[in-house]
């Protein structure tokens, strides 16, 4: 009996050692990428002047990988009522995030298109509105089995994944240039967060969880398509829809 304790609380280590990295993980690639662009630049002074929604919407999603580091951490520790009780402020932080997501997307791309830049604009209209849906979505699925608890944990997860590639493309801006990190650098770092899962699945069940068997394919196929149907007339006529309810 006492061999088959020490088994089960070693696994359960294991498994909750395995999200509380992953979250470490994700709190990296959002810093990680913008401390050279956006944190250096603003404690030197040297950061232009940006709309007031851009700094709330960046406090908004640093606050995120930081939460879901933490709430990681309490689940771990065994400190799950403190983890509960946080988790409505997770609720309220990613409605937030959706809105003000949204918006710094509409404003960025819009003054893209005005200022002639088409194609780019819409392009990453499609990309960010599509990320940021996504994660609310997914965020979305993740409350609803909040009472299930591995489901929960992978669908947090997912709806982060969504988040990261702006951040993880800054990453790689010293070694390409300013905007030039490939799109297939981007992903391929990106996915490590879902590839990890489907690992930690294939190793600690020996086969894959009904989350990640649903929630990866998704991950690939929204990257995919936000990737190959901005130039779609459908997608420009939507995005002009939003951009008017704007006011652009």
């Amino acid at each position: 009996m006492a061999e088959i304790a020490a088994r089960d609380d070693s696994e359960r280590r294991t498994r909750m050692s395995f999200f509380v990295w992953i979250g470490a993980l994700c709190v990296f690639f959002a810093f990680g990428g913008f401390t050279p662009t956006y944190f250096a630049p603003m404690a030197s002074g040297s950061l232009r002047s940006l709309n007031p929604a851009v700094h709330i919407h960046g406090i908004l999603f640093f606050a995120w990988t930081l939460l879901l580091l933490l709430q990681s951490t309490l689940v771990a520790s065994r400190k799950v009522a403190l983890h509960r009780s946080l988790g409505l402020i997770g609720i309220s932080l990613a409605s937030a995030m959706v809105i003000f997501g949204a918006i710094v997307n509409l404003s960025a791309n819009g003054a893209r298109i005005e200022a002639g830049e088409i194609d780019r604009g819409y392009a990453f209209g499609l990309i960010g509105i599509s990320q940021v849906f996504a994660f609310g979505i997914m965020f979305a699925i993740a409350i609803r089995n909040i009472s299930r608890k591995d489901y929960h944990r992978r669908w947090m997860l997912f709806a982060t994944t969504m988040i990261l590639p702006a951040a993880v493309a800054r990453l790689y801006f010293p070694l390409f240039g300013f905007g030039q990190t490939p799109t297939w650098v981007t992903l391929a770092t990106v996915n490590i967060v879902p590839i990890a899962c489907v690992i930690y699945d294939l190793r600690t069940q020996g086969r894959l969880h009904n989350a990640t068997i649903i929630g990866v394919p998704i991950i690939v196929f929204l990257q995919i398509a936000a990737r190959s149907l901005d130039e779609s007339s459908v997608w420009r006529i939507t995005y002009d829809g939003l951009l008017s309810l704007m006011g652009n």
